[in-house]
């Protein structure tokens, strides 16, 4: 059997394919022409690993380190200056020819209900305001929600009944606000007693702005 003493020495630098050792009582010659199993083949060096693509992380993927590769562009969220599918959209609100004659007064409207013979549930809140129309100098009174949703749509005619000091009481023609149509409804409108002045601002554009 082959013994560590009688090995040859390793040699330095690469490994050639092959060492072989002497055995003993052997002549170099003979130990060269030993059969296979007093040779072991070593495998080649190893190939180099394959470089790997410098890549650069961005905001919206990765980069490969090509020169001719564009770079994605960051999105900052900050519309891009000069370019038209950035710009503002206007939204008409259908009070362009219209003056405002008061800021909305926040308040709490209920209608009647006809079916049931009885004033709306709870009421809903929103703020009211006068529209005076630029040309024809008419006024109508329109009521909204904080999202938007229309409460009351007409114009201001007939009889503003005073129920107490914060709350009124009067028939809205033509009202426009519900189910796309125009229909006479009666309204009522609180104000509560911490909104006093609301209420004499509401009674004072109402009174001066009906129209009979």
């Amino acid at each position: 059997e082959p013994t560590s003493a009688g090995a040859e020495a390793a040699p330095s630098g690469p490994v050639a394919g092959a060492f072989k050792f002497n055995l003993p009582g052997l002549s170099p010659a003979e130990a060269e022409a030993a059969p296979g199993p007093f040779k072991f083949n070593l495998p080649g060096p190893a190939a180099p690993a394959p470089a790997l693509a410098t890549a650069t992380a961005t905001a919206n993927g990765t980069e490969t380190g090509d020169e001719n590769t564009p770079m994605p562009v960051e999105e900052t969220g900050e519309p891009i200056v000069g370019d038209p599918k950035y710009a503002p959209v206007e939204t008409a609100t259908g009070e362009e020819d219209e003056e405002a004659l008061c800021e909305p007064i926040k308040a709490k409207l209920h209608r009647y209900d006809k079916e049931k013979g009885a004033w709306s549930g709870q009421g809903a809140v929103g703020g009211v305001k006068f529209l005076k129309h630029k040309a024809s100098g008419k006024v109508r009174l329109v009521m909204r929600t904080d999202t938007g949703k229309l409460l009351a749509n007409h114009g201001v005619q007939g009889t503003l009944l005073e129920v107490s000091s914060s709350s009124f009481r009067w028939t809205a023609v033509g009202d426009v606000a519900e189910k796309g149509a125009a229909q006479d409804v009666q309204m009522m409108i609180k104000f509560g007693k911490t909104n006093l002045d609301g209420a004499k601002a509401f009674k004072t554009h109402f009174e001066a702005s009906k129209q009979d």
